[in-house]
């Protein structure tokens, strides 16, 4: 069965839809699954129905992997600290000497809001997986 589009309405089938699947949520996890539908205008049902018949525009990702992916994020994260630090030798030098060399003006800019980006972006993942301990 396809979904012709994720958000429409799905086609009839002959016979109707006779198989039912009942999923059962905590409070908090209705509320939340309530505010994504709300959100992207779909009733529970037509969400949970979308999430799992729509095309894939990507592959769907287990729990394990997804997990690993959250670590190797955060993994990118503390060699991005390791460079920043790189990068504060780079500005001592220049501090000292009065000399930026090249670019790294613009590198040195570009470094915290990227950083800050990516925390962002890290943090607003952890929620997806409960228990799991990153080293930050």
């Amino acid at each position: 069965m396809r979904v012709s589009q994720v958000g429409k309405r799905r086609r009839r089938q002959e016979g109707g839809r006779l198989n039912k699947t009942v999923v059962k949520f905590s409070d908090e996890e209705f509320a939340r699954v309530q505010a994504r539908a709300v959100a992207v205008q779909r009733t529970v049902p037509a969400l949970l129905a979308d999430l799992v018949l729509a095309p894939a525009q990507s592959p769907v990702l287990d729990p394990a992997t997804a997990r690993q992916l959250l670590v190797e994020l955060f993994a990118i994260r503390r060699g991005l600290d390791k460079v920043g630090r790189n990068v504060n030798d780079i500005a001592r030098f220049a501090l000292g000497t009065g000399e930026v060399r090249g670019n790294a003006a613009a590198v040195l800019a570009a470094l915290l809001p990227e950083l800050e980006r990516l925390d962002v972006y890290a943090e607003g993942l952890v929620e997806y997986f409960p228990g799991l301990e990153v080293r930050r």
